[in-house]
C-alpha cells in the first residue's frame, strides 16, 4: 500500500522535468546508457 502510494506520487512529478533531462543526457552519453538509467531511478525513486 505505501509503495502504491509512493509510486502514484512520484510517477507524474519527475516526467515533467527529469525525463527531458535524462532523455539529454542519454543523447550526450549512449555508451553508458546503464549508468544513466540507474542514476534517473534513483532520481525518481527520490
Amino acid at each position: 500500500m505505501h509503495v502504491d502510494e509512493q509510486k502514484a506520487r512520484v510517477a507524474p512529478i519527475p516526467c515533467s522535468y527529469a525525463c527531458d533531462d535524462f532523455l539529454r543526457n542519454v543523447s550526450a552519453t549512449n555508451s553508458s546508457k546503464e549508468v544513466r538509467q540507474r542514476e534517473f531511478h534513483n532520481r525518481v525513486s527520490r
